[in-house]
């Protein structure tokens, strides 16, 4: 009797153990999934911020009306990679759309996240020309699907 009840003993505090390290790996696998989409998340904003900084209206004007334009992508660390496109919605109107991405070594991807940001060219009261400004009301999205 004294037997069966240990062994009884043994198997339930077994349990209590596989359970406490199955709950460990489940946090630490949320954690780094967390992580990942945050890295891809960055990602697409970096695309999006270096597309605003580095557009010339000579580029954004090339553009037919409702049309895209596809930038270099850009790389954030040896893992992380932001694709961003132009599309032109009016005549002045342009959405840039980034897609971050977050790749394991093999290049497989671990998370991915779409961001859009609306900008228009606006006249610059200083040099006469036209400049890439943000479209302050509603400017960040987050869009969904591919």
């Amino acid at each position: 009797m004294a037997l069966a009840l240990a062994l009884f003993a043994l198997v339930i505090v077994g349990a209590l153990v596989a359970a406490t390290f199955f709950v460990g790996r489940l946090e630490q696998q949320s954690g780094q999934n967390t992580l990942f989409a945050f890295q891809a998340a960055e990602a697409a904003e970096a695309a999006v911020s270096d597309a605003i900084a580095s557009l010339t209206e000579p580029a954004l004007q090339a553009v037919p009306l409702g049309s895209t334009l596809a930038l270099p992508d850009i790389a954030l660390g040896d893992r992380a990679i932001g694709r961003r496109v132009i599309i032109r919605l009016t005549g002045s109107l342009f959405l840039i759309r980034a897609t971050g991405r977050r790749l394991d070594a093999a290049g497989s991807e671990l998370a991915v996240r779409v961001l859009g940001s609306l900008v228009k060219l606006v006249p610059d009261s200083i040099s006469g020309s036209n400049v890439v400004r943000r479209v302050r009301e509603r400017s960040w999205m987050q869009l969904y699907g591919q």
